[in-house]
């Protein structure tokens, strides 16, 4: 939290100093209301808070495993574009944004068994689509804005499940796959610089919470095309959260 502190502070002084080096009538005369359009990209830092779990018909059978429960870490790059209004009082503006976003963050990692000859899962997470809606508040010092937001997110995620024996880790045992929609909320700060009348350049920090979702890890447990047989019972609940860190422009009308 330190750092994203210091980043956002940090781009903050770089745009009021801009601001203070450009034409003095321009800032001072500077409006923020109106309908705006723009693109985005930037970075994200994901977390799947999940647990794996195996259950051969009978029930789910935790005790089988070293640790069930671990976090699945992935990073990766996003960008889209967003649409938002602003309304100005005196200091203050007060808005709205909507932002949809293609993604590319994933992560893995492996589940072990607690015997060593039992097979190995390896969970691959991904991140494909990202959206939000936002309320924004903020504090404009003439064509700089400061400003906090939070509302809805949701995402669009996949998992996939390779199990293999360790003495043959080349060789599949199982293997599945399972896509889900997540629903959850957000909140951020962010930074923008009015370099025109109707232009701006911002920076941004959201934190998203996604909650929670079942991947249910159906596919076959073995990899030969002439003897599929189905499983249905592996499954992957997780909790997805991140650190999303973006640049943007945008347009005013």
């Amino acid at each position: 939290m330190r750092k994203i502190f210091v980043v956002t502070a940090g781009l903050g002084f770089v745009f009021a100093g801009a601001a203070h080096a450009a034409d003095p009538d321009f800032a001072s005369g500077y409006d923020w209301t109106g309908l705006y359009l723009g693109v985005h990209g930037g970075y994200a830092d994901a977390d799947w808070d999940g647990t794996t779990v195996y259950d051969p018909g009978t029930g789910p059978m935790p005790e089988l495993w070293n640790d069930p429960d671990q976090t699945i870490g992935g990073d990766g790059w996003l960008g889209g574009a967003q649409v938002g209004f602003n309304k100005q009082f005196g200091n203050i503006v007060v808005g709205l944004e909507a932002d949809y976003s293609f993604a590319d963050v994933d992560g893995e990692d492996d589940f072990r068994m607690i015997d060593p000859a039992a097979p190995n899962w390896n969970v691959k997470a991904k991140l494909d689509e990202l959206g939000t809606v936002r309320a924004r508040v903020g504090f404009a010092l003439d064509n700089v804005l400061f400003y906090g937001t939070g509302g809805l997110a949701y995402g669009k995620t996949e998992a996939d499940l390779k199990v293999a024996h360790p003495e043959a880790p080349d060789t599949l045992t199982a293997r599945g796959s399972a896509e889900e929609d997540h629903i959850g909320w957000t909140a951020g700060a962010g930074v923008e610089w009015g370099f025109a009348s109707n232009f701006s350049l911002g920076a941004e920090w959201l934190y998203i919470d996604l909650g929670d979702a079942d991947y249910r890890l159906a596919g076959t447990n073995t990899v030969d095309p002439g003897n599929p047989i189905p499983h249905t019972t592996d499954s992957f609940p997780a909790d997805l959260t991140m650190n999303v860190f973006r640049a943007k422009i945008n347009y005013r009308f």
